[in-house]
């Protein structure tokens, strides 16, 4: 899989995340009802939702995937902390093995971005560690550690 950045995310209402499970299930089945959905949603990983490529005026194009961390809307407050962490962690490693297998095949073209190289998705990573660290609101590490980073 050739992928130059990955995005983490969860769905805020109980009808995205019905819309999400309807798109992975596909369009033949019927959709799930939503009190299934909130029996379900929380048993489901972090996996990756979709496939997305941007094109650059230029014609350059960048490669990435949304990995969904399904955590439940109504489990978005504080009180739910410490499993919330679990799931985003557990979106992040599937984001790192990612990065991990790009930069291995990226790194022998060197660094432009426009030769294939790694450039474009070394500033994704960067920003995933930057959100990671300090930017997820309640579940970010500073909040965490009680300290801004």
């Amino acid at each position: 899989m050739d992928v130059d950045f990955a995005l983490i995310g969860h769905q805020e209402s109980w009808q995205a995340a019905a819309d999400v499970i309807a798109v992975l299930r596909g369009s033949g089945l019927a959709p799930i009802p939503h009190d299934e959905i909130r029996d379900i949603l929380p048993w489901i990983p972090p996996r990756i939702v979709c496939h997305v490529e941007l094109a650059s005026i230029t014609g350059d194009t960048a490669r990435g995937v949304y990995i969904d961390s399904f955590i439940p809307p109504d489990r978005l407050e504080a009180a739910h902390l410490h499993e919330n962490l679990a799931r985003v962690r557990a979106a992040a490693a599937c984001a790192i093995d990612l990065a991990v297998i790009t930069f291995a095949v990226l790194w022998p073209k060197g660094f432009g971005w426009s030769h294939g190289g790694y450039e474009f998705l070394l500033m994704w990573t960067l920003i995933m560690f930057a959100i990671t660290l300090g930017g997820g609101g309640p579940y970010s590490l500073d909040r965490l550690i009680g300290r801004e980073l």
